[in-house]
């Protein structure tokens, strides 16, 4: 059957993590259950042209308002915020994995319950994102922690938590500056040498980055330009480079590329605009970023047709090329109506990127196909052994959840 394939069964109010693909060749995704909104589930197909069907659910105690996801081989890291509503005070952040061999989730812990993360406008932070760190075995999620009072006024904080132990965790370990300022949508990403690259959003300065080291040192924060920006995304790329999509400070309604070296505080570029002057790409949708190699491309809503368009770059996020359609629908500019945490990965002799996306009202799988490969002959020739396959994994990540 042809792309792109119909989904049914699944929420559209909060982003879809993945789409991942396993060792067997079976494309995953994971998202909240249309009818009960304390259900995650895991769909999967083996022909992603075809269906998809879910596999696997795990229930929770509150309504799941985000969701983020990190691929190491076949398991899925992910870590979920639970709450009632926008003005919710008590929100859970909850830990999990989930076995792609098996096709069953293998365990459930709680970070942190009962907290308020309220922004100082009341307003619910339910943003989260993960990542797994090699040198020690241990996730560390990046979320919203509980609100701090500041001359009077509660303001939104960015925290981490550290997996030290079964359901042991050292939490709410202090990432932004505080004072009278909200902080939210935050974002991480692993870089060279174990190191983690925090992504968030300084209500008073604009976008900011800080690393931790594999010692679990803080360094110093850099801000960069860049207004404020639902469901922004960032990746690690090419072996130590990361970038981040950002909106841009010199033209409304369009966005650009942050990137630099993974290293300790890092001077962070600013690329320039994603998209041609006759595209208006919708600050409110925020983009996504993916990478192949060490070409990298941004996913973007364009405000004038609400279509998908896709434009690469081949210097790190410096320029881009001129943007081409990806996707003809009828696409909301707000973050949850495209899939988060995915990566590029070969299917069959295509490299893609693949994606789930809400097309008005309706969520649909599909591909962009990056480029085609050829399998090398095993050796024996073709005749005596068949054709080889062969499969590209990228690292990739992308904040999950709803806005804040």
């Amino acid at each position: 059957m042809a792309l792109p394939t119909t989904i049914t069964g699944i929420s559209t109010l909060v982003s879809c993590v993945g789409p991942f693909i396993s060792s067997g060749g079976n494309v995953y995704f994971f998202g909240v259950d249309g009818t009960t909104a304390t259900t995650l589930q895991a769909f999967k197909a083996t022909d992603p042209t075809s269906s998809f069907a879910s596999i696997a659910t795990q229930g929770q105690g509150q309504n799941i308002q985000g969701i983020a996801g990190y691929q190491v081989s076949d398991v899925i890291y992910l870590a979920m915020s639970m709450g009632t509503g926008t003005s919710d005070t008590t929100i859970n952040i909850i830990y999990a994995t989930f076995n792609m061999a098996t096709d069953a989730f293998v365990l459930q812990e709680n970070i942190q319950t009962g907290i308020d993360t309220r922004t100082s406008g009341g307003v619910a932070a339910y943003a989260v994102s993960i990542v797994f760190r090699a040198s020690d075995s241990q996730p560390i999620v990046l979320y919203n922690g509980t609100r701090v009072a500041s001359m009077g006024t509660s303001y939104a904080r960015i925290v981490y938590a550290r997996r030290t132990g079964v359901n042991t965790w050292t939490t709410n370990v202090a990432v932004d500056a505080g004072g009278a300022v909200d902080f939210v949508w935050p974002e991480a990403v692993l870089g060279s040498s174990n190191r983690s690259h925090f992504f968030f959003y300084d209500g008073a300065l604009g976008w900011t980055q800080r690393h931790l080291t594999s010692a679990n040192a803080l360094g110093t924060k850099s801000t960069f330009t860049g207004g404020a920006m639902q469901g922004s995304a960032a990746l690690s790329f090419n072996s130590a480079n990361i970038a981040q999509i950002a909106p841009s400070a010199a033209t409304a309604n369009k966005m650009r590329a942050a990137y630099f070296a993974s290293a300790d505080n890092p001077t962070v570029n600013i690329g320039g605009d994603i998209g041609s002057t006759a595209d208006t790409a919708q600050s409110g949708f925020g983009g996504r970023l993916f990478a192949d190699l060490a070409d990298l491309y941004a996913v973007y809503r364009n405000t004038s047709d609400s279509d998908l368009y896709v434009a690469k770059s081949t210097d790190n996020g410096a320029t881009f090329a001129a943007a081409v359609s990806m996707f003809v629908g009828t696409i909301a500019g707000v973050p949850t109506n495209f899939s988060v945490d995915g990566d590029i990965f070969t299917r069959g002799s295509s490299v893609v990127i693949p994606y789930v996306v809400n097309d008005n009202g309706t969520l649909k799988y599909n591909e962009y196909v990056v480029r085609s490969i050829a399998a090398a002959a095993p050796v024996g020739g073709w005749e005596a052994q068949g054709a080889a396959a062969l499969m590209l994994k990228q690292s990739a990540k992308a904040v999950g959840g709803v806005p804040q």
